[in-house]
């Protein structure tokens, strides 16, 4: 898998200053005003407000678990609740109700479920014409997903994708070789294939 930070697939930031907390993680009027309408409790609306802020950042919805809690305070702080309201979800459907209502929100089309797969899929093996490392080619995935108003799916789905595209094309390229080398040629080719391959699949993946 392609480390992760060679990529331009975010992430959220594991130090966050206050100017950091307050230019990415503070509420709008229209957003407070949205917030207050669609949500039914402060529990919900505190993880309402937290899904849609961390996915503006990242493009898509990382678990709640994974959120710095700092984030959470400072919408907490934002909303005007005490620390004894939490962003907990007890009913999955109202989880998954919300991030539905926040891609509708902000006008975002989901990843999964739509023809964004076979767009990625599509566009990675047209970039493994001309780029040969998965990191360039996911980042190609991930400008062309956003440039189209896609969520941005796992990163392993990218990764698989690119991996796929580099697979095809280095196929191709050796059925080439093979109807014009000699026979040792082949071999060799293959050889390197093959132990490029493996050298691919062996990287260390930082994210599922």
């Amino acid at each position: 898998m392609a480390a992760l930070e060679r990529t331009a697939y975010p992430r959220l930031a594991t130090t966050l200053s206050a100017k950091d907390l307050h230019r990415n993680y503070s509420l709008s009027a229209g957003e407070l005003d949205w917030i207050s309408r669609a949500a039914r409790s402060p529990a919900l609306s505190l993880g309402l407000a937290v899904q849609l802020k961390v996915f503006q950042e990242l493009h898509y919805f990382p678990p709640l678990d994974e959120i710095p809690p700092e984030i959470t305070d400072h919408i907490r702080n934002t909303l005007g609740f005490g620390p004894r309201i939490t962003s907990r979800y007890t009913n999955p459907r109202t989880f998954y109700r919300h991030q539905a209502a926040i891609r509708e929100y902000l006008q975002i089309k989901a990843f999964y479920g739509s023809e964004a797969l076979t767009i990625a899929l599509h566009l990675a093996h047209e970039s493994a014409e001309v780029l040969d490392q998965r990191a360039d080619i996911i980042n190609v995935l991930i400008g062309e997903l956003l440039q189209r108003s896609y969520e941005l799916p796992a990163y392993s789905t990218l990764n698989d994708a690119a991996e796929d595209a580099l697979v095809a094309m280095q196929e191709r390229l050796f059925n080439l070789v093979v109807t014009r080398a000699p026979i040792e040629a082949v071999y060799k080719l293959k050889e390197l294939l093959e132990t490029d391959f493996g050298r691919r699949q062996s990287e260390s993946p930082l994210v599922s």
